[in-house]
């Protein structure tokens, strides 16, 4: 049996490769995404979402072109567990709209894993 010394191993032991996200966005959109790769499917455990001020936006969450969940951000926000499997081939992105206000910073981190060949049903 092969030792394993990180938890990083052991996520990719368990699940397959770890991946993360990061997006910000200064009064503009912000958009994080594990890009499509026809060979891979993405899952994504926890969405860490927020503004460096106030605002309250709603945070889109995409498979591909198509819109599959929202979640409300208000102010700081924070860490959003979620269990959002994507099909093989497909791009899973979330996005947080702008803050309406100059000098107000949005941020979004995606953090889950790749893995190969599942289809989602």
């Amino acid at each position: 049996m092969a030792m394993v010394s990180t938890h990083d191993q052991l996520i990719e032991l368990r699940h397959g490769k770890q991946e993360r996200a990061v997006a910000t966005g200064d009064n503009a959109a912000a958009t994080a995404t594990f890009a499509a790769d026809t060979d891979k499917s993405y899952v994504i455990e926890k969405i860490i979402a927020g503004f460096s001020g106030s605002a309250t936006k709603v945070l889109t969450i995409k498979e591909g072109s198509t819109t599959i969940g929202y979640i409300v951000v208000e102010n700081a926000g924070g860490v959003y567990d979620v269990n959002i499997v994507g099909n093989k081939g497909e791009a899973l992105s979330a996005e947080l709209a702008a803050s309406g206000s100059p000098g107000v910073s949005g941020y979004v981190t995606l953090i889950g894993y790749s893995m190969g060949g599942y289809e989602s049903s």
